[in-house]
């Protein structure tokens, strides 16, 4: 897979400008186009036509969220062109509609969809769409943090457990792997007989042309934890992995491998379901 279409959801200027910079590193080296899509929400009055305290909603109300969206939508705008200016090909995007539904629409014929970490009281809009574009449109997602990388990821973990989840996020990553320096392939415990091993992942990416080691590590190290405490020892600069490989309900309620890496801020991360 050739990665040559790079879409950027852009919701606030902080998350947005994170992650435009995160994917202009990736389309310099990889010479992909850059697309910024956001989405301005249609304002919508109760049902009822009334707030709980009983003002009406009136359509000077309307009206003035409409215009606001406008407003924000041109500040983002403005943050979009002044950080691009050195991009071999980007553009900007702005469409009315739902997001997160149509920010995973439009996903669907990028080759790699782009965030950010974003502040705390936006983290739950920001990981809606994440998991819209990993669910609905099937498109591997990278996360950048806060403050994105100016250098191309040299070393890269890869978290392998023979999963389909796994298999889609190793062949999403290869543009990455195979201009890599080192890329390790590591395992948790055994897998069973009826997946394939980190060996076996390693023997492809090696077709490929990616330098290759792999690392087994013990059953109980299977969690987000001591995969980043890894990668600290190991300076990767990029984490790799299969996302939600478990039920989401489950990763929501009991906490997860997924959502333990999504709660970190430190290590950019490439997800595929």
């Amino acid at each position: 897979m050739s990665i040559k279409r790079i879409l950027v959801p852009v919701e606030t200027v902080d998350a947005g400008g994170a992650a435009l910079k995160a994917a202009m590193t990736i389309a310099k080296e990889l010479q992909a186009s850059l697309e910024a899509l956001h989405i301005r929400e249609r304002p919508h009055a109760p049902p009822s036509g009334y707030y709980p305290l009983g003002a009406v909603v009136s359509e000077d109300y309307i009206e003035a969220l409409e215009k606001a969206a406008v407003e924000r939508a041109a500040r983002l705008k403005k943050m979009f062109e002044e950080t691009v200016r050195d991009a071999p090909s980007a553009r900007w995007i702005e469409r009315e509609g739902a997001a997160p539904f149509d920010i995973g629409i439009a996903a669907r014929v990028a080759d790699l969809v782009v965030f950010s970490k974003t502040e705390e009281a936006a983290k739950f809009r920001e990981t809606s769409n994440l998991e819209e574009v990993l669910f609905q449109a099937g498109r591997p997602v990278l996360i950048s943090p806060p403050v994105a990388r100016e250098a191309f990821p040299r070393r890269i973990l890869f978290a392998w457990n023979g999963s389909r989840e796994a298999a889609r996020a190793m062949a999403a990553a290869t543009p990455f792997f195979t201009r890599a320096e080192a890329v390790a392939a590591v395992s948790f415990g055994s897998l069973g007989p009826d997946r394939p091993g980190a060996d076996d992942a390693a023997a492809t990416l090696r077709l490929h042309g990616a330098k290759v080691e792999v690392i087994e590590r013990e059953k109980e190290d299977r969690d987000a934890e001591s995969f980043l405490e890894l990668a600290r020892e190991w300076r990767a600069d990029l984490c790799v992995m299969g996302a939600y490989s478990h039920a989401r309900w489950r990763q929501v309620i009991l906490g997860g491998f997924t959502r333990g890496m999504l709660a970190q801020s430190e290590l950019p991360v490439m997800l595929a379901h």
